[in-house]
């Protein structure tokens, strides 16, 4: 079996998997659409590479915006 490249947000989409954003700090998960999480960097001109794309989220818990992004459930 091999492996997907899911390096930007519209590979999520294309892979139908949704996007599992982890807070490192607290442990704090959640789930969001990949499609509308492109939209939203979209009309912000964000980049929506993951990497850059880690930048922009903060965990609701504890506010720290050490995170990770992963494949989640399908959408």
């Amino acid at each position: 079996m091999g492996h997907k490249r899911l390096d930007t947000i519209s590979a999520y989409m294309s892979y139908g998997s949704k996007l599992t954003i982890k807070c490192l700090s607290c442990g704090h998960r959640i789930e969001l659409d990949p499609a509308k999480t492109y939209w939203f960097f979209i009309k912000r001109r964000w980049s929506t590479k993951i990497l850059d794309a880690k930048r922009r989220f903060r965990c609701s818990e504890c506010d720290q915006k050490r995170i990770d992004i992963y494949p989640g459930g399908l959408v």
